[in-house]
């Protein structure tokens, strides 16, 4: 008798588990097709955004006066040397922090109008 009520115990988990089991919605195939489609629309999205902002920070730079052009072009070279030496060990991070702030102090060209 206790063999089976042990039984029907059982049968009665696996019975309900199942039945739990099979009103978890899981995705079909229509639906992984939207998600999916989605994200690729939000990869172009941003990619538009990206180059857009690219373009835009471009045409920036190019109406810049000569002046604050020839300043960002050495700014970029000095961080590329002073990358290098944090690189190779001869300097930490902030002790290029404050090279670099020292740098842009020391020849920072004066804004235009002021």
């Amino acid at each position: 008798m206790k063999a089976r009520l042990v039984f029907l115990a059982l049968g009665f988990l696996l019975v309900a588990g199942g039945s739990a089991e099979a009103q978890v919605r899981r995705p079909n195939a229509v639906d992984r097709r939207d998600v999916a489609r989605a994200r690729r629309e939000a990869m172009v999205q941003n990619r538009d955004a990206m180059r857009h902002r690219r373009d835009a920070l471009r045409l920036r730079f190019e109406n810049l006066p000569a002046e604050q052009r020839a300043f960002l072009e050495a700014l970029r070279a000095e961080r590329r040397e002073v990358l290098g030496q944090v690189k190779s060990g001869a300097l930490t991070r902030q002790e290029a922090r404050d090279a670099l702030r020292a740098w842009v102090q020391a020849n920072r060209p004066s804004r235009p109008g002021r």
